[in-house]
């Protein structure tokens, strides 16, 4: 009996650091911020806000936004000044919530967010922690804060209601299409979805799935595929090439046509502050340009041009204009690969070229009072928009006509 109360006291400290490691499990497993996915429940009246065809013109849904976005947010450089930088590129404005206390988002198992490409009218919905929801409530109502605890109040002149549902919070404008529903459709597990109404940038319309792990980003419109999809390595990862972008129409009641915009790695060549980009195209009865050629030729600029056969290619300077003809064989490989589609978008970005190379012709084109401010901008927003890629060394994109894409963004060390 006397060894009895020595055994005790061993028995509790044993126990002190099971109880600390399985705290810090949990915390980690339901809190810390990781890249963690889910498939999506048709049923979720929070899914059906996203899943429905009907709605809001830009809506996503997230499994575990606390963690999710965490994690995002800790694998780009300033995840705000990103979404601002992408909304002036795809010409929609950011919708911007007030915060949770010290939460960003609530710590909740999904989240769903609609707005307008204005940004003024939006519904928002999560189904939120019930511990979490509880403290929301009571800290809301203690410091007045309609937000969190339910009420009326105004954001960016508009009016919006809060209201709990248990332990679902729902936010929305007068004016939004905000009606849960459910929808028979299978999607796979995901990081998030996102749903557009109509073409947003180069963006097709359409229902898509985003997922997130260390190395890699992917939106893609293949809703239930959860391998990597091989596609063949983009023809114009080319030295040299910072940014390849080309439109391939294949329409039978046209003629083919290939055209490119090939943004060169601003570290090639001295071109004295012109723009480091040539065109190619071959076909088709539009005329691509150049950069800012419009009003950058009034000022004085020289473009040079050089044709071979039915190519046709134009650049502010020659060097970079010798360069396109070891373009030419590439970009017809990238048309053999695309038969059966109407018209079919491909392109690649080196990162760590491309940012100097993009933000060059943004400076280049800002330097034309007002009349060349608007296209410096996408540029400039372009080039934010690479800054805060910074872990990561390449970007490929395919889209295709209709409602299909595949973006990924990738680290330099794959798995």
């Amino acid at each position: 009996m006397a060894n009895q109360p020595k055994a005790m006291r061993w028995m509790a400290r044993a126990l002190v650091p099971i109880v600390l490691l399985g705290a810090l499990g949990h915390f980690y497993f339901w809190y810390w911020p990781r890249f963690r996915p889910a498939a999506p429940s048709p049923t979720s009246e929070i899914v059906g806000l996203v899943m429905g065809e009907t709605g809001l013109d830009v809506r996503v849904w997230i499994p575990y936004p606390h963690q999710n976005l965490g994690a995002l947010e800790r694998r780009l450089d300033g995840l705000d000044s990103i979404l601002v930088a992408l909304g002036r590129l795809l010409g929609s404005a950011p919708l911007g919530l007030p915060s949770f206390g010290p939460f960003q988002v609530p710590p909740a198992r999904e989240m769903a967010v609609a707005t307008d490409f204005s940004g003024q009218e939006f519904v928002a919905a999560a189904r939120v922690y019930p511990v979490a929801a509880w403290l929301f409530r009571a800290a809301g109502w203690l410091a007045g804060n309609p937000w969190m605890a339910g009420g009326e109040l105004t954001l960016r002149g508009r009016l919006v209601r809060v209201k709990w549902q248990g332990n679902i919070w729902w936010a929305a404008t007068d004016a939004s299409e905000g009606h849960p529903r459910e929808v028979d459709m299978a999607v796979g597990e995901c990081s998030a979805l996102l749903r557009l109404s109509r073409r947003l940038g180069p963006v097709p319309s359409g229902l898509f799935r985003f997922d997130a792990s260390g190395n890699r980003l992917l939106l893609t419109s293949d809703l239930v595929a959860q391998s990597e999809t091989q596609r063949p390595k983009h023809p114009l990862q080319a030295p040299g090439v910072a940014l390849s972008w080309a439109r391939i129409t294949t329409a039978a009641e046209a003629a083919r046509s290939i055209q490119s915009w090939i943004v060169l790695s601003a570290t090639e060549f001295d071109r004295g502050g012109l723009p480091p980009v040539m065109v190619l195209q071959a076909g088709g009865s539009e005329t691509l340009e150049l950069p800012g050629e419009r009003f950058l030729k009034a000022l004085g600029a020289q473009v040079f041009r050089e044709s071979r056969g039915a190519w046709e290619w134009r650049a502010y300077d020659q060097e970079s204009l010798a360069l396109g003809g070891g373009l030419i064989a590439p970009l017809e490989a990238l048309s053999a690969m695309v038969e059966t589609e109407t018209e079919v978008s491909m392109g690649f970005v080196d990162l760590n070229e491309a940012r100097e190379s993009v933000l060059e012709v943004g400076r280049a084109l800002q330097q034309v009072p007002v009349i060349g401010e608007a296209e410096a901008r996408t540029w400039l927003a372009m080039a934010r928009l690479l800054e805060g890629l910074t872990d990561y060394s390449t970007a490929s994109i395919w889209l295709a006509e209709p409602q299909r894409i595949e973006l990924e963004i990738r680290q330099a060390s794959v798995d």
